[in-house]
């Protein structure tokens, strides 16, 4: 699955910066867990330590764009998390390792995802069987 890179409106320096930062604060916080806490703590989460740690650096806008497509694909997410918890979890682990967030997002701001979903989401089989669930 490839992404053609979008070009999108640049946030401002300052902006960046700031998420950067947050991002790598975040991360940073999980790398100065010892081994056992590392493993504890994505063990309560269901996830791997790295899978931790990748979650930790997102931005926020991965889960944002999981909603939107869920949203778009008419899946009720509190639902599906209320529901099958674990689904939700992985399918975030998932977003967090994506390269394809520009093109996500500028396919839900012109509404062409349903369309282009298949070609670069990861995600898509989960949510073509959630809309049958």
């Amino acid at each position: 699955m490839n992404c053609q890179p979008r070009t999108h409106a640049p946030s401002s320096p300052l902006s960046q910066v700031i998420e950067w930062y947050r991002r790598r604060r975040s991360a940073s916080d999980i790398a100065r867990l010892d081994a056992d806490e590392a493993r504890r703590l994505a063990a309560d989460f269901n996830i791997s330590v790295d899978d931790l740690v990748a979650c930790a650096r997102q931005s926020g806008d991965e889960s944002a764009l999981m909603t939107r497509m869920m949203a778009v694909n008419g899946i009720d997410r509190a639902r599906i998390e209320a529901e099958m918890p674990d689904v939700i979890r992985q399918m975030a682990v998932t977003c967090a390792h994506c390269g394809c967030k520009e093109q996500c997002a500028h396919d839900l701001d012109t509404g062409a995802s349903a369309a282009h979903m298949a070609s670069y989401c990861h995600n898509a089989g989960d949510f073509n069987a959630l809309k049958r669930a």
